[in-house]
């Protein structure tokens, strides 16, 4: 959307998707509402998750402090956590194996990222301009760093 001025969004109950990166360079984005029934979709935390709370799809601007993600949270959107300043450190559970493109870019208040054993993949600009993120432990089950998404790269991080 490349949107930088906007700061909420409401979403109607009937929408049943959302795609990835839908929310990419929304800086100022504070707020998402569901407005009606709300059935596939659920905000926790500030935080906006599909209905099973197994993919992040977004995170507020406002999001302060450590966050852990939820244990049953198996995906990450490609935007879901772009310029969000305010984020100190990021907990990331054993559900998931992939960290995407430029997921935490611009997270400049970014001090440590857990990096759990299950992940195989982290991908391309994952940590770009974190500048006060000083040091970060990259486990033994990594097999891929930093990889465009090509067709090789997609068949071993899937």
């Amino acid at each position: 959307i490349n949107c930088r001025a906007l700061t909420s969004v409401t979403i109607s109950g009937s929408v049943e998707t959302l795609g990835t990166d839908l929310f990419n360079s929304c800086d100022k984005l504070a707020e998402i509402r569901i407005d009606g029934e709300g059935e596939n979709f659920k905000i926790d935390d500030d935080v906006l998750f599909d209905k099973e709370m197994t993919r992040i799809i977004w995170c507020s601007a406002n999001k302060s402090g450590s966050y852990k993600i939820p244990n049953t949270v198996k995906t990450i959107g490609g935007s879901a956590f772009i310029s969000q300043r305010k984020l100190t450190s990021i907990g990331i559970p054993d559900s998931i194996t992939e960290i995407p493109d430029w997921i935490f870019w611009d997270c400049s208040g970014l001090e440590s990222a857990a990096i759990p054993s299950s992940i195989i993949c982290i991908s391309e600009c994952a940590f770009y301009n974190c500048i006060r993120l000083t040091s970060i432990s990259i486990p033994e089950s990594v097999i891929l760093i930093g990889i465009v998404r090509l067709i090789v790269a997609v068949r071993w991080c899937q």
